[in-house]
């Protein structure tokens, strides 16, 4: 199972700013496809998937879709000083003993070219080089996979 519409794994409704969204839905898999170069051999690499749910899903105001982008869009010189949010439940610090959040952690980070990131030992023909906008502002164990997305209006 995939469960849809959950920001806050510790309370039963999701309510912000005295609006609470629907009880999150819980949709049956019928399968799910790894990213042919998936790896995580020395460093995690291609870290997605595709997952086909059994049925279709109701969209709600809590419950919407996201768009995949087009070729010109993930062309990395498009996308530079682009302002991008990264969303995930990864740890908060990098230690072994820290317990997960129970709040989906969202973070805003500014696209630069790969150049800058040369000094991480990662394969920058796979992924894009990103820095958050404060001091000691990253994604976190465990974001690895998770959305990277901006408003395009």
């Amino acid at each position: 199972y995939v469960t849809l519409g959950e920001y806050d794994f510790h309370h039963t409704r999701d309510c912000f700013r005295g609006n609470c969204a629907h009880k999150p839905v819980e949709m049956e898999v019928l399968f799910v496809k790894k990213h042919p170069l998936y790896r995580t051999k020395n460093f995690v690499s291609h870290d997605v998937c595709l997952v086909r749910l059994l049925s279709n899903v109701q969209f709600t105001d809590y419950i919407q879709p996201i768009c995949l982008p087009s070729t010109l869009e993930t062309d990395e010189k498009n996308l530079y000083n682009k302002t991008m949010t990264i969303a995930g439940w990864g740890t908060m610090e990098n230690h072994p003993q820290t317990v997960l959040p129970h709040v989906l952690q969202e973070l805003d980070v500014v696209v630069k070219p790969s150049g800058v990131c040369d000094s991480i030992e990662l394969d920058w023909e796979s992924q894009i080089c990103a820095a958050g906008t404060g001091p000691a502002k990253s994604p976190c164990p465990g974001d690895s996979g998770g959305p990277l997305m901006y408003y395009n209006t």
